[in-house]
């Protein structure tokens, strides 16, 4: 018997997204190396396959499902596929396992169920809860996570998080790190280093921040770390910070560019907007040092991806981001404003300390790979099959 899996493909048409990079390297991986079972990719309302690697298309069934959730708001549509569509499909194509990669399965299931739960920042930060009706959705979430035959995470900080909150047994949790993409080392010529700074604007050494702009993400502090740490210091390298501010809900993303402009950092400061997969690429190989002060994370692909690319990392202390940046890169207090300026100033005018930063995060990003992401989740998978068979 050839066992079938469901696998919900929502975020490949957001693959700049955590969720996105993990659907998409996860199906790939697993087109890879599991030839035992049959896949299959759930879209809704598109074909899943449009804009993705061939080798997924090689190994992956597609299927688009059309239907009345089409017709419904954008909210109440994103309800309809989760906890109707998906599981009429999971009945029509007789799957034997569904997953879902990111927090959101069908209560009601009618075969096995993996839900992938990168964070539950929603459920630890009241400023993502959304409006009042957004906790009937999270209680959707939290329901079906509860019936899953296994949640995933990305980290033991999470798996923590989420038994505590939505008291789940640690038992049903199984924590399975994330990877780190084959583009990331490729590596950077001297004239795309060039046409990058040329690009952005950028003149000369650089601090980098890449990982979104919302208030988790910390950056106002770091905007005041930077302040500091390159107060009176000629030549002190430029920050540049991936992304474009805006301000459209200040709850959860702060006014940038007011901070900037008390600062008097205008001229330090560079906004790319906008980045491809290459050009975010160069941006760590070409930096001097990356920062990441985040306040929470479930996982931090940020900190991984620079250690990769062998630029020196700062990052907080808090959440999953020891599990992931070890002793290969300095961590600081997230709310320590003067520990971080300190920190980054330190990097930025030791060399040896530079080197010695660069030459351990690249060996401990060498320990992530999406191969052992996939095997891992393979795994979880032959475990719920075989289970389920001998019930």
């Amino acid at each position: 018997m050839v066992h079938r899996i469901g696998l919900d493909a929502t975020f490949l048409r957001q693959p700049a997204t955590g969720s996105g990079q993990y659907t998409q390297n996860l199906a790939l991986a697993i087109a890879r190396l599991d030839k035992d079972r049959q896949y299959f990719l759930l879209g809704r309302d598109f074909a899943p396959l449009e804009g993705s690697p061939s080798e997924i298309a090689l190994s992956w069934t597609q299927v688009g499902a059309r239907g009345i959730g089409g017709s419904l708001p954008g909210d109440l549509a994103k309800v309809w596929w989760e906890q109707a569509t998906l599981s009429r499909l999971s009945r029509q194509l007789h799957l034997d396992l569904l997953h879902c990669p990111y927090f959101a399965g069908p209560v009601l299931s009618p075969c096995g169920m993996v839900v992938t739960i990168h964070d539950i920042i929603p459920f630890l930060m009241p400023a993502y809860r959304g409006p009042w009706w957004a906790m009937f959705y999270w209680s959707l979430v939290r329901a079906a996570a509860r019936r899953a035959d296994m949640v995933i995470t990305d980290s033991r900080a999470s798996q923590v998080d989420i038994s505590r909150k939505l008291r789940i047994d640690p038992a049903r949790i199984a924590v399975t790190p994330l990877g780190v993409s084959d583009w990331l080392r490729l590596p950077l010529s001297a004239e795309k280093k060039a046409a990058l700074m040329s690009r952005f604007a950028i003149s000369g050494p650089f601090i980098l921040y890449v990982g979104g702009l919302d208030v988790r993400k910390n950056v106002k502090r770091l905007l005041r770390a930077y302040a500091s740490a390159s107060r009176g210091r000629s030549g002190f390298p430029m920050l540049v910070i991936v992304g474009k501010p805006h301000s459209d809900n200040t709850r959860v993303f702060p006014d940038l560019a007011a901070v900037i402009g008390e600062l008097r950092l205008s001229d330090a400061v560079v906004f790319t907007g906008p980045v491809t997969d290459e050009e975010k690429a160069a941006l760590y190989q070409a930096a001097d040092l990356f920062v990441f002060p985040s306040l929470y994370e479930g996982f931090g692909l940020p900190p991984l991806e620079a250690m990769a690319s062998g630029t020196p990392v700062l990052a907080s202390n808090s959440s999953s981001l020891p599990e992931v940046v070890g002793d290969a890169g300095m961590l600081v207090e997230p709310t320590d404003t003067d520990a971080m300026a300190s920190a980054m100033a330190k990097i930025v005018y030791d060399d040896g300390l530079r080197e010695e930063l660069r030459q351990r995060g690249l060996e401990r990003a060498r320990e992530f790979s999406w191969e052992r992401t996939a095997r891992q989740t393979i795994d979880i998978y032959r475990s719920i099959l075989s289970g389920r068979r001998g019930a």
